[in-house]
């Protein structure tokens, strides 16, 4: 189970949004989100680049990105303590019948998806030559 133990602190003045894995996540200027140790390294990592250059800061510069990097830390995220499963609040969810949809079939008595018949069809053979009129 991946636990969100890291909280990420967009301390800038900007919004800042940056993409991972192919999905783009954006954090308002001031916000904390949890995250997960990697998906905090990734994040802070651009955040701090991001920053530097808007200051005129060499990245490389090891002091200015160990002060950012710890600005972007706001300390470790703790769940709640959940008492019993009564305290949870879940929504209950129902699927009615009639609004789940069905597939309209090709064939009644074969498994084919569209087109021909399979060889292993068992429809009656006065139809076989039905579609071909």
């Amino acid at each position: 189970m991946i636990e969100n133990n890291v909280l990420f602190h967009n301390f800038t003045d900007a919004d800042f949004a940056w993409k991972r894995d192919g999905q783009e996540y954006k954090f308002a200027a001031g916000s904390v989100t949890p995250m997960t140790d990697k998906e905090f390294n990734h994040f802070a990592k651009h955040l701090v680049d991001q920053e530097l250059n808007r200051q005129k800061i060499r990245t490389n510069d090891e002091a200015k990105r160990a002060e950012f990097l710890q600005k972007c830390r706001a300390g470790a995220y703790t769940l709640p303590n959940i008492v019993s499963n009564s305290d949870l609040q879940i929504p209950s969810t129902q699927v009615i019948a009639d609004e789940v949809p069905t597939e309209k079939r090709f064939c009644e008595f074969c498994e084919s998806k569209g087109g021909r018949h399979l060889k292993s069809c068992t429809r009656p053979q006065e139809e076989a030559f039905a579609d071909a009129k």
